[in-house]
């Protein structure tokens, strides 16, 4: 679930123990299995405090920033709380039920992209043609540096194991690309055959645009665009082409990216 849903509690929008409530409608309302589940509470370095006071370290009224975290403590402190029953009607607030949060494991994903701005020593990395590239994982963020981003000491202090994930090499994108069941390759390899052309991609097309996303560092959400520039024209005249076999390999789509018109990718 997004972190930029939820609100604080008496403002427009969803209480933070809709997320608990959801859990219980995804265990089938068995009180039992949600108090064992998992809840991944995605973007939460957007609801970090967004304005600061300079004496008092003490932060404006924000219904979708601090207050959101102060709402989450309740739920991390292992307590037991009351959720909506209902969760498309939560709104309306009738029916609740108890649940013991205790076993419940809170998993909370971040991106926290402007910490890595700065080196390890606080200073502002340089940006232009000649500035260094940043590698993100060079170095490890440290509670002192959340703290500074808007995440109070009690709310991080509820969440003991800090992770950084790898950054994805061509390997993963290729994975992304062909494995999973609503795989892009797999897309667009069934919306030609709806068109009677049978699509087929040779391992080196496969890594040509995967190494393509990873060189401008678009990553997994840029492969989408990558992919789509490559196939735009066999999309578009599959009508007219009429039943067959293609076959894509990384010639034909590194004359495709080249071709692209400036601007389309950084």
């Amino acid at each position: 679930m997004d972190a930029t849903e939820y609100t604080e509690a008496g403002c427009y929008g969803k209480d933070v123990e809709v997320m608990v409530s959801d859990l219980l409608y995804r265990a089938d309302h068995s009180v039992e299995a949600a108090q064992r589940g998992i809840v991944l509470v995605d973007e939460v370095d957007k609801i970090a405090r967004r304005t600061q006071g300079a004496r008092t370290d003490a932060g404006a009224r924000d219904i979708g920033g601090e207050g959101v975290q102060q709402a989450l403590l309740r739920l991390l402190e292992r307590r037991e709380i009351y959720v909506p029953l209902n969760v498309p009607h939560s709104v309306h607030k009738h029916d609740f039920v108890q649940l013991n949060t205790r076993d419940v494991l809170f998993i909370c994903a971040g991106a926290f992209s402007d910490r890595y701005q700065k080196d390890e020593h606080g200073c502002s990395r340089p940006v232009g043609f000649h500035a260094a590239p940043r590698v993100r994982g060079a170095r490890r963020l440290t509670l002192r540096e959340l703290v500074e981003s808007g995440m109070p000491p009690e709310f991080l202090g509820r969440l003991p194991v800090m992770v950084e994930l790898q950054r994805l090499e061509v390997s993963d994108l290729v994975r992304i690309l062909t494995e999973p069941p609503g795989a892009l390759a797999r897309e667009c390899r069934e919306l030609l055959a709806l068109d009677g052309v049978e699509l087929r991609y040779t391992q080196g097309a496969v890594e040509q645009v995967a190494r393509f996303a990873v060189d401008r560092g678009l990553g997994a959400r840029g492969l989408r665009s990558v992919l789509e520039a490559v196939m735009a024209d066999v999309l578009l005249g599959a009508p007219g082409r009429g039943s067959g076999t293609l076959t894509v390999d990384s010639t034909f789509v590194r004359r495709r990216l080249q071709a692209s018109p400036p601007g389309l990718f950084p």
